[in-house]
Parts: structure tokens; C-alpha cells; sequence
């Protein structure tokens, strides 16, 4: 009767993942923005301004650019090289943390393989839209994350100890897969198999020595093997017929660990106040969603209607629905208050078009515009000049 090898700690429960992510996607976290700290390059943001990354950064693109400057996709909203998103920030300590699906394929094969997490992590740094209010050590209170760059060497985030680790893998439905546990089992049974001794087989012999006569060997009587202990490497055998039922009762025990321990640390008294507030979320997404595809539809209606503004959409002169589709995908993953913005200075720079100007005749670039006090203070760095969008 062949004998089955079951260990109960090959059954581990997958780590938990974000729901709606797609199946094949793996999860990445980490620190990314330090609170109330001069970044590298000589600016930061205050406390005062983490609620409103939280908020924006939801559903920002993170990128991979092949370039010296790991940010220069973000400049250029280069969605060819987007290879996941956010799903996920918030504030720990005086970081603010993020979670982000990474889906590009080869992308999940690099970061699995070692390629871009050596030593198990990597570095990745924001992009954004900082505001005009900052105080003498030039910490913003405003900023608006766009985009996060995976940053390789000899590179360096923004912000000193900017990293990311796997937290999860892709696992289908975040449940035990069944597959793997009968390979564990199998690969269990082989390395008990190299342990058993084969039984001795009297026809054969060591050596000229130990030649004998089989057929005028007197026969012996069998007999009985001597009973061996099992094993002490906390592995048990069990036949075919008693797998399923030991398995059974294996993942049954984990689910009722796992409930006691929920139980333990939720009391039933705030149990319908969670519930309530998760609800309460859940109609919040639902609002916002309607919201978001709401404006995207304004805003893409007004790309249409203007011929300055479709021009990064046009080919050989006739508007490209294929890109503008594409944009209009990626528009609706930002934040309503993003879109709103977009719309503002959609419809502030087609009202200042004169007829027969472009689009920049009469615009003032801010690189060449900055006023005397912002100036006064960049002089006291010895540069002339800060590019806040850069995350290195």
C-alpha cells in the first residue's frame, strides 16, 4: 500500500491582497514620502498636506522609465511605461506609506526574479504638482502626487530610505491552491522514498564471498520484521484513502483559528459600527466613481471641441480616437479633484487663445516668470532654479 507524507506547515495561508486587483498582479509597499523633511532636493512637504495625498494619490500610475532621469516619463506622462498602480496610501509614524498593483507582466517576472528588488527591495520616488505656500525651509503645504518612478543605481529616490517591498504574490482568490499542496506532498514522499532501506533479496549476493546455492539452500522460516518507530521530523504517513479527510480537517482547523482570532480582536459591540462604516465607504466609491466618469466625460468632450486642445491627439492632422480613448481610460483612475483641475486649466487656456496665436504666444512660463521673494530664497542654495516636479 503506498503511504502519503502530510506536513501541516505546508499549508500556508497566502498574504492578504487588495480586492479587484486582477488575478495575475502582484502587490509592492513601502515608505515614500517623508513628512516635514527636506528631500535631496532641498524641499518637502508639512503634515499639513498628507490628507490631501491620500487622497489624489489613489490610482496614480507607477512607471519604469528607461532613461538617466528616472522621472523623465512622469514629465512626459509617458502612459507607455506604466506598469501598475496605487491601491492603497496612508501615514505611518512620519512616513506616508503606499501599496501599489504592479500588472505589466514582465514587469511582475523582474520584481519576482530579484532584477529590480536586489536584496528583496527596491527604491522607488514621487512625481506631482507642488503649490505656491511654503515656509523658509521651503516644506510645501500643498502637493498633488501624479506618478511613482522605480528608481535603479546609481540613482537615488527623492527621499533617503524610499523603498518597496513584495507583500503579495499572485495567488488565485487568495485561497490555498491545491496544486501546490499535492506537489508539497509529493516532493515529501520522494524524500522519504531515498530514505527507506530495500529489502534484501536473497538471490543476490555481495561479492565471489557470498555466493550461494539457491536451490540447495534450505529454507528458512519468515520472519517477522522488527517494528521500527516512526520518524521524529514531525511528518506523519497516512494511506490515500485518509488524505482527503486529514486535509479536510487541517484547513478546517486553520478557518477556526482564524475566526477565534478575528473574534478576539473585533468586539461585538463595535462590530455593527464597522460594518456601518464599511458600507458607508462603499457608497462613498460608488458616488465617486459616478463623479469621476461624470468629469472625464466633460473633459473629454471639451479635447474634442477644441482644436488646441486634441492637438497632442492628432496624426497627419485628423484626431486619433484610438489615443484619445486611451487618455480618456487613464483619466478616469485620477482622483475627481485632479480632473476638475484639468478641466480649469482646459477651459482657462482655450478662453486665452486670441485668434490666430498658439497656444504659448502670450504665456508666461513659470521657469522664466518665479518672483523676487521665491527668487531670493533659491539664491541662498546657490541655484537658480528648482524643478519641483523632479523626484530625483
Amino acid at each position: 500500500m503506498q503511504l502519503i507524507s502530510y506536513t501541516p506547515n505546508k499549508f500556508v495561508v497566502a498574504a492578504e491582497r487588495t480586492e479587484g486587483i486582477p488575478e495575475h498582479a502582484v502587490e509592492i509597499e513601502g515608505d515614500l514620502i517623508e513628512v516635514d523633511t527636506q528631500n535631496l532636493n532641498g524641499w518637502g512637504v508639512k503634515s499639513s498636506a498628507v490628507d490631501e495625498i491620500i487622497e489624489n494619490g489613489l490610482g496614480i500610475p507607477v512607471r519604469i522609465c528607461n532613461s538617466p532621469d528616472p522621472h523623465e516619463c512622469d514629465y512626459n506622462e509617458d502612459h507607455f511605461s506604466d506598469i501598475g498602480y496605487v491601491t492603497k496610501l496612508w501615514k505611518k509614524d512620519n512616513w506616508i506609506n503606499a501599496r501599489a498593483a504592479i500588472t505589466d507582466k514582465a514587469a511582475i517576472t523582474k520584481i519576482k526574479d530579484g532584477t529590480w528588488m536586489p536584496f528583496n527591495e527596491g527604491d522607488w520616488s514621487v512625481s506631482g504638482y507642488p503649490g505656491n505656500d511654503y515656509d523658509d525651509d521651503y516644506l510645501m503645504y500643498k502637493y498633488i502626487p501624479m506618478s511613482i518612478a522605480f528608481i535603479m543605481p546609481p540613482n537615488k529616490p527623492a527621499y533617503e530610505g524610499s523603498k518597496f517591498e513584495l507583500v503579495a504574490a499572485a495567488v488565485k482568490n487568495n485561497k490555498l491552491q491545491s496544486e501546490n499542496i499535492i506537489q508539497n506532498i509529493k516532493e515529501e514522499i520522494m524524500a522519504d522514498e531515498k530514505d527507506v532501506t530495500d529489502p534484501v533479496d536473497p538471490t543476490k549476493t555481495d561479492g565471489p564471498e557470498g555466493t550461494k546455492d539457491v536451490k540447495t539452500e534450505q529454507k528458512e522460516e519468515p520472519k517477522a520484521e522488527p517494528k521500527t518507530e516512526p520518524k521524529s521530523d514531525d511528518v506523519t504517513m497516512y494511506t490515500q484513502e485518509d488524505f482527503d479527510k486529514k486535509l479536510a480537517e487541517s484547513l478546517e482547523t486553520q478557518k477556526l483559528a482564524h475566526e477565534e482570532q478575528l473574534a478576539n480582536m473585533t468586539p461585538n459591540g463595535d462590530l455593527e459600527t464597522m460594518l456601518s462604516a464599511a458600507k458607508k465607504e462603499t457608497i462613498d466609491e460608488t458616488l465617486d466613481k459616478i463623479k469621476r466618469e461624470k468629469l472625464t466625460d466633460e473633459y473629454m468632450g471639451m479635447l474634442k471641441a477644441s482644436a488646441v486642445l486634441s492637438a497632442p491627439f492628432m496624426i497627419d492632422g485628423k484626431l486619433d480616437e484610438s489615443k484619445l480613448i486611451s487618455h480618456g481610460e487613464d483619466t478616469k483612475m485620477l482622483s475627481a479633484a485632479i480632473i476638475e483641475t484639468k478641466i480649469d486649466h482646459a477651459k482657462a487656456m482655450v478662453a486665452a487663445m486670441p485668434a490666430g496665436n498658439t497656444a504659448f504666444d502670450a504665456a508666461d512660463i513659470p521657469s522664466k516668470t518665479q518672483d523676487n521673494e521665491f527668487n531670493a530664497k533659491v539664491s541662498k542654495l546657490g541655484v537658480t532654479s528648482i524643478d519641483f516636479s523632479r523626484g530625483v
